[in-house]
This record gives C-alpha cells, structure tokens and sequence, in this order.
C-alpha cells in the first residue's frame, strides 16, 4: 500500500510539472504575440509620422514653387508691359 501512495504522489507530481510547464509554456507564447503586435504597431505608426513629414515637406515645396512661378509670371507680365511701352 506505501509503495502505491509512492507512486501516486510520484504520478501527480508530475502531472503538475507537466500542467505548470504547458500554462507557462502558453503565457510565454501568449507574451511573444504580445510583443510582436506592439513592434508591428511601433513600425506602423513611424512609418505614418513619416508619410506625414513627407506629404508636409512636399506641400511645402509645392506652395514654394507656386510663389516662385507667380514671381515669374509677374516678372514677364512687367517687362512685357515695359517693353510694349518703349
């Protein structure tokens, strides 16, 4: 009779072992899916910070090169009136 209580201990033991092992196991994966969603998530919003500097940048260079063009249409516009003028 010992030597059976014996091995139910030895039995249950582990089997606790082997359930502690999958729940850890399980947190521990559970922990790495975590992880990778926040990376992605990180990567995601740098790469929009970025877009967004880089579509302000453009609009910038955009409304400078309008100036720049106006500029030049008012310039021709004077020496053409200047010219018809002489």
């Amino acid at each position: 009779m010992d030597k059976f209580r014996c091995h139910k201990v030895a039995f249950i033991s582990g089997l606790s072992v082997v359930l502690i092992t999958i729940v850890s196991l399980g947190v521990y994966e559970q922990n790495e899916k975590q992880k990778r969603i926040a990376a992605e998530n990180i990567r995601i919003a740098a790469q929009k910070k970025a877009d967004k500097q880089k579509n302000e940048k453009l609009k910038k260079l955009e409304e400078e090169m309008k100036k720049r063009i106006e500029e030049k249409i008012k310039d021709e516009e004077t020496h053409a009136y200047a010219s018809f003028k002489i």
